[in-house]
């Protein structure tokens, strides 16, 4: 009895052990960057950004998802910590109400993505100027689905430090 016990214990430490490196194998599987896609979610945040300096609101809204929010967190001595969201329309019509007379350009400094075929986060540090002048940085994260052969942004949040 005592030897049936035992091999019954022995049995199930070495399944247990085999389903949990198993497990341990997806989870690593799953954070590999790696995408077959035709374009890889990286250049679809850059054609973004491409088209937001641009101010060209009818292609940005091809980029984003219908109904994706977006957020902001707003942090500033004077302010303290705001977080704001907007939808998809009031995002492009603040674009649109930028008056061609002042530019803005976000400046990327760096870039990382993770995610598969299907679903993908990007992250970028970055500065911001408006007509020239320094105004903010922070951190850009957006989420990206691949759906009707492109990848479509499907979430936006955004930190914006300010001196």
């Amino acid at each position: 009895m005592r030897k049936s016990i035992l091999t019954c214990i022995m049995v199930l430490g070495i399944v247990t052990v085999g389903w949990s490196q198993v497990v341990s194998d997806t989870v690593k599987a799953v954070s590999i960057n790696q995408s077959n896609q035709p374009i890889n979610p990286v250049e679809a945040v850059k054609d973004f950004f491409k088209d937001f300096h641009a101010k060209d609101t009818t292609a940005l809204r091809q980029h984003i998802q219908k109904g994706t929010q977006l957020s902001s967190m707003i942090i500033s001595k004077s302010r303290g910590k705001q977080l704001i969201s907007s939808d998809v329309d009031q995002f492009l019509k603040g674009i649109a109400n930028i008056p061609d007379s002042l530019s803005f350009e976000e400046r990327l400094l760096e870039i990382k993505w993770m995610g598969d075929d299907h679903l993908a986060s990007v992250s970028t540090t970055y500065e911001f100027y408006y007509d020239g002048k320094f105004t903010h940085n922070g951190t850009n994260l957006f989420i990206l689905t691949y759906i009707d052969k492109r990848w479509k942004i499907t979430g936006l949040t955004d930190s914006r430090f300010y001196p």
